[in-house]
């Protein structure tokens, strides 16, 4: 598991921004981002997962993320349990996914570039590291030998309860 660390991230010469749960809520996450912090490229900004599930959005969130580092700006988003689930789902095949998408309201991110969505997700670190603290969703389990990379310590409580129908 690759990480980003303090020594892959440049130091920040704006603020460094964090930012929990934006669970497929564009317009309110645009606005916080554009509108009350005003972003700019030398803004470090951290997603702490779970940008997906839940709003109405999340292809929309995720199409965001994806053109802010186009543009240059520093986004580091981190996975969260809907990020996880989301790609443990799909590799379940596609009935499941798209029960999965169904019951998390996210069948936006079927209408979108699903392709570059799992590439994008896929490569979304688990948490942080920068030069005196630690930036992530989930918990660690100080009883790991690793807790860095204990993903079941991480995700206790992941699990699926869909009833597909056959």
């Amino acid at each position: 598991m690759n990480i980003y660390t303090a020594r892959n991230i440049p130091d920040a010469k704006g603020r460094r921004i964090a930012i929990g749960d934006v669970n497929g809520c564009l317009y309110a996450f645009a606005a916080l981002l554009k509108k009350q912090l005003k972003i700019s490229k030398d803004d470090q900004v951290f997603i702490l997962g779970d940008l997906i599930d839940k709003g109405e959005n999340s292809a929309l969130v995720l199409d965001l993320i994806i053109d802010l580092k186009v543009s240059g700006h520093q986004i580091f988003p981190i996975k969260g349990n809907h990020e996880r689930k989301f790609l443990t789902a799909y590799s379940c095949g596609f009935e499941f996914f798209e029960s999965y998408l169904e019951e998390y309201n996210s069948l936006d991110l079927l209408e979108g570039e699903l392709d570059q969505y799992l590439h994008l997700i896929s490569g979304f670190e688990y948490y942080v590291e920068l030069e005196d603290f630690f930036l992530s969703h989930v918990g660690l389990n100080e009883n790991s030998i690793n807790p860095f990379t204990d993903l079941r310590g991480m995700f206790p409580k992941v699990q699926f309860n869909l009833n597909v129908q056959q």
